[in-house]
């Protein structure tokens, strides 16, 4: 790429990041505008003189804020409609239970929500695929004795670690699927290994560094179902650090950009809700 190409490139970024902004400041209003809506009617069931009037008032400004929020997730290349906002709300009630779920015995459902969004947004991740990973590692976790933060910190790692291995968005969450999967079934080997290889390139390096073994190895050694689910876990914790600073090395790139931005309204549609 020329440089022209890498500053128009930058430019954009810029550019979808306002309109994070604009789609906050919307949602924001949408929210006031309900609860005027919504106190409008209470006041209204009180007081009939002019109950019409305030009711119209309350709604025209939800309708308002409404049409700015449709605008700005237009100004960065998302539609919304009535059941956009729906499924969205649906989406996001459907990931607290899980996770409310994985917190019932001993854990901070409030705590592992901000984590899991915290997670997502600083890795440029996928909302709902962030929030499984983290249910099944602290499942599997509390068994070795993993706290809930350890859990979550952990998640955050694997995540960074397949995005360096540098493959496409899809793959990388396929990765993070078949990985579940493997921590679930308690041995990564078989299809989940060969998937993380092709995929999530980077999980598997880690992987490799954290069991002092070559890639190649660790193959012989998914082979041979050696991989439990505790070693797996043990040995990516340890690479955390280097992960991290392998990751922080990757400059922020339009599509990073659009995935933050889409997990972003997930966030903003789930506490609006």
């Amino acid at each position: 790429a020329s440089p022209q190409d890498i500053e128009e490139a930058r430019q954009r970024v810029r550019q979808l990041e306002t309109g994070v902004d604009q789609v906050t400041t919307s949602l924001d209003a949408f929210q006031d505008a309900a609860r005027t809506s919504n106190d409008t009617l209470q006041q209204g069931a009180r007081d009939s003189e002019s109950a019409l009037e305030k009711v119209n008032k309350g709604v025209n400004g939800a309708k308002f804020a409404v049409g700015a929020l449709v605008a700005a997730m237009a100004t960065v290349g998302l539609g919304l409609s009535v059941e956009g906002l729906a499924q969205a709300a649906d989406s996001y009630t459907n990931l607290s239970a899980r996770i409310n779920i994985a917190t019932k015995e001993g854990g901070n459902f409030n705590q592992a929500m901000a984590g899991v969004h915290q997670v997502a947004l600083a890795t440029n991740s996928n909302l709902a695929t962030t929030a499984d990973l983290f249910t099944r590692l602290n499942t599997v976790g509390k068994d070795m004795g993993m706290t809930q933060q350890q859990a979550l910190e952990l998640t955050k790692t694997v995540t960074q670690a397949i995005k360096i291995g540098g493959g496409t968005a899809e793959a990388a969450d396929g990765a993070v699927t078949q990985f579940i999967q493997a921590m679930q079934g308690g041995v990564l080997r078989g299809e989940e290994f060969n998937s993380i290889m092709e995929g999530g390139y980077g999980l598997a390096e880690a992987l490799a560094k954290g069991l002092g073994v070559t890639t190649g190895e660790l193959r012989k050694m998914a082979e041979a179902g050696e991989l439990s689910s505790e070693r797996v876990v043990k040995a990516i914790g340890s690479q955390a650090a280097s992960v991290q600073a392998t990751y922080d090395k990757f400059p922020t790139t339009i599509s990073n950009a659009l995935q933050r931005i889409s997990t972003s309204w997930e966030i903003l549609i789930g506490k609006m809700d």
